[in-house]
């Protein structure tokens, strides 16, 4: 008897213990799982895309009017920094490279940019800043133009977790404000291969709308 109500003792005990040492399991996944479904969104991505523009060439001569074309369709890719938290103020900066045709000559931009911008919601950001764009490739003359402050606004739409579709309108100046001798050659033999570009060019202005794919990393 003695015997009997020593082991049914033990064996409660260790049941009673058993049952203790399982019950944190038994809480703690479901509150594993409430965090991880709380966690906030990430919001900071390194973004590479392609892009494509549809540009109005603006030039200004030297007696001040304006010759207007279309610098035809430019492809690109970019590659940026993005910070965007929703309904707080973010940013997003980035290089640029397009290249297109006016008149039957190539010519390619390079453009430096940087934005303030925000989530509004789980798929749809803003942004709105300004840039620096640089001829680098095409006649002698407008790669020595010089950078003049520019400015773009756009909206995204997140199509999936990783891949953004961008609507952007944009903004780049260039100015003519070199007179070194070598300059005033490089723009005097010019004059005449390009319809749009005479020998009084002062200001050299694209801008139109421009989509963009963008892979988020």
């Amino acid at each position: 008897m003695r015997l009997t109500g020593t082991l049914a003792f033990f064996a409660a005990i260790f049941t009673c213990s058993f049952s203790w040492s399982q019950t944190p399991a038994r809480t703690t996944a479901p509150l594993a799982q409430m965090n991880q479904a709380s966690a906030p969104p990430k919001n900071s991505f390194y973004r590479i895309g392609l892009l494509q523009s549809t540009l109005a060439l603006q030039t200004e001569t030297s007696s001040q009017k304006t010759q207007q074309g279309k610098f035809a369709d430019s492809l690109g890719f970019s590659f940026e920094y993005s910070y965007l938290p929703m309904y707080e103020l973010g940013f997003i900066g980035g290089l640029s490279f397009s290249q297109g045709r006016q008149s039957g000559s190539s010519f390619g931009i390079t453009r430096l940019e940087g934005n303030f911008g925000t989530q509004v919601s789980s798929k749809i950001h803003l942004k709105g800043g300004l840039n620096l764009a640089r001829i680098v490739e095409g006649t002698s003359y407008l790669q020595n133009l010089r950078p003049v402050l520019g400015f773009q606004l756009g909206a995204g739409l997140r199509l999936t977790q990783k891949v953004v579709l961008e609507l952007s309108y944009v903004d780049m100046n260039l100015s003519a404000v070199n007179d070194s001798p070598s300059f005033q050659e490089s723009r005097d033999s010019d004059v005449g291969k390009q319809s749009l570009i005479g020998s009084g060019l002062g200001n050299f202005r694209l801008n139109g709308p421009q989509i963009s794919i963008l892979a988020l990393f």
